[in-house]
């Protein structure tokens, strides 16, 4: 690609970033969704943590939880919303600079689709409008807009990279184990979820082609050196949060049933809230894949015997994980399985979308020439008009943040699920209080702190001692000796956080190296014949 074009390419990611956010960006408010809460106390969160206390890993975000501090950090790591940490901090205010955040994931989500979309098809075109439709599916602005989940947009970034290297690896191809550690890596050090999602479907996919005898078992071992390179990647997200579910039961693990929002989704709700151009709001949200993608897979049945052997497969796994999404087969039979930690079965419209964004990308390249500009259009139309419906939808429940009243309302929200929180607290009862002040016993005294306990708090003395914790029905305690003394609550980082920390940014550092020798021109994989441009 000439420099010219890429300036162009550029601009154009620009503008649809801009352009998908202008709707909300003039209003200067933000509706208060499902996630949003959660995320706008991250954000703040993170914030302070970077430019008070110079930490942009802190673990335990300490004003979080009514006060008694919440370990967001650590089980959902912040290095994504540092974007809005320098918007913020230039003074843009928190509505600009969210809804630049925002602006910024989709610039880097059409960045990264379109490297990855390259590596699939022959025509740019083609691999273009893919990419713009990955990014302006309904799917995606409805995690932005209507659920605020800024976690699972921003795994919309790198997921492709995690397709691309499994089917590098599927077709041992070159870098594809490097390419899959760098996907798997980064999503996990974003939204562990969506990773989570990545594991079950690739452990089915595994089942099926060695049952298949498609792959032999050298298939799956071959895996595992990308997957151990992703480990090691994400060490700082992985190790600790292994070290925490070792040292206390929080509400995340165990089994889970499936959300009552997510078994209430059918496919008829799927096609009809796809075909409608809308989500709703609240209780009434329904996400979807938009229209053009459900036209796609219908003409694609319509076209199946005399279509390409590539699109037959596109269209048979778009359609799998559209029907996987919803509760037409298999989710009320494993509602209370391990699969059901996902949470909503729909979640795993994500991976429809990516695969229908290929699917109609496709579909539409022997007469791309006539259309394209037509079809990026609508594309775009499509985003402008849903986005401007769920702005609509929002006005009736009239609750809004301004930058006026943002830091100062709905200071307690930590997500609906209480992930993070040990099994034993009931949050409702907490009650804000204090978590310094002085002592003078007697006697050796256990002491309840209104802390939340994770592994790595200490209690600090002004007599230079540092007291171990341990945890008291979901609190931090400690013994506390006899006499005066001036105490602290503080949380330090324990050595497993430390050093994980030390590995991963040594080997990202080493990627980053080893990338600059080896950086090359994208090998089509799926051009119309199935060759490799050399």
């Amino acid at each position: 690609m000439s420099r010219k074009n890429k300036i162009l390419m550029v601009i154009l990611f620009i503008g649809i970033s801009i352009l998908t956010v202008m709707p909300f960006l003039l209003e200067h408010k933000i509706n208060v969704n499902d996630d949003f809460l959660f995320h706008k106390n991250r954000l703040l969160s993170y914030y302070h943590s970077v430019m008070v206390n110079k930490d942009f890993h802190p673990m335990i975000f300490d004003g979080m939880a009514k006060g008694y501090g919440y370990a967001t950090d650590l089980f959902y790591p912040s290095y994504s919303l540092l974007p809005f940490v320098l918007f913020y901090s230039l003074g843009l205010g928190f509505i600009a600079s969210y809804y630049l955040l925002i602006g910024t994931y989709t610039f880097a989500t059409l960045l990264v689709g379109f490297y990855a979309a390259q590596h699939f098809f022959k025509n740019r075109r083609t691999a273009l409008l893919a990419t713009v439709v990955y990014a302006c599916s309904t799917y995606r602005l409805g995690d932005l807009f209507i659920r605020g989940d800024l976690g699972e947009a921003g795994a919309f970034i790198f997921l492709p990279l995690v397709i691309l290297g499994f089917y590098k690896v599927y077709k041992n191809e070159k870098h594809g184990i490097l390419t899959l550690a760098l996907g798997l890596g980064l999503v996990t050090s974003i939204h562990p979820m969506t990773t989570l999602i990545c594991v079950y479907i690739i452990g089915l996919i595994n089942v099926y082609v060695l049952i298949k005898k498609e792959k032999s078992i050298e298939f799956v071992k071959r895996q595992f050196d990308a997957y151990l390179f992703a480990i090691i990647l994400a060490s700082a997200t992985v190790f600790p949060v292994l070290e925490q579910m070792a040292s206390e039961k929080y509400n995340f693990m165990g089994h889970h049933s499936l959300w009552g929002t997510g078994l209430d989704f059918s496919l008829s709700k799927l096609v009809y809230g796809s075909m409608s151009n809308a989500a709703g709001v609240w209780n009434n949200s329904s996400p979807n894949v938009g229209p053009l993608l459900m036209l796609a897979v219908i003409v694609g049945l319509f076209m199946y015997k005399s279509s390409l052997p590539i699109i037959k497969r596109l269209l048979i796994i778009t359609i799998l994980f559209m029907v996987g999404s919803t509760n037409l087969l298999i989710w009320p039979m494993l509602k209370d399985s391990w699969f059901s930690n996902i949470q909503f079965e729909w979640r795993i419209l994500i991976f429809a979308t990516l695969f229908g964004s290929l699917l109609l990308a496709k579909m539409s390249e022997t007469n791309q020439h006539k259309y394209f500009k037509s079809l990026i259009f609508l594309i775009l139309m499509l985003a402008m008009t849903f986005n401007f419906s769920v702005s609509n939808n929002f006005k009736a429940n009239n609750l809004t943040l301004t930058n006026q009243n943002v830091t100062k309302k709905y200071n307690t929200a930590i997500g609906g699920g209480l992930d993070y929180l040990p099994k034993d607290i009931n949050y409702k009862a907490l009650r804000e209080k204090k978590s310094s002040g002085s002592f003078d016993f007697d006697q050796l005294t256990i002491v309840v702190f209104p802390k939340i306990y994770y592994k790595g708090y200490v209690i600090q003395t002004d007599k230079n001692k540092t007291i171990p914790t341990y945890a008291s029905h979901g609190l931090v305690a400690a013994k506390i000796l006899p006499g005066k003394m001036v105490y602290q609550v503080v949380y330090k980082k324990t050595l497993i956080q430390k050093v994980s920390g030390y590995i991963t940014l040594l080997s990202w550092l080493a990627v980053g190296i080893y990338l600059g020798f080896i950086w090359k021109r994208p090998v089509v994989i799926l051009g119309n014949k199935g060759r490799k441009n050399k």
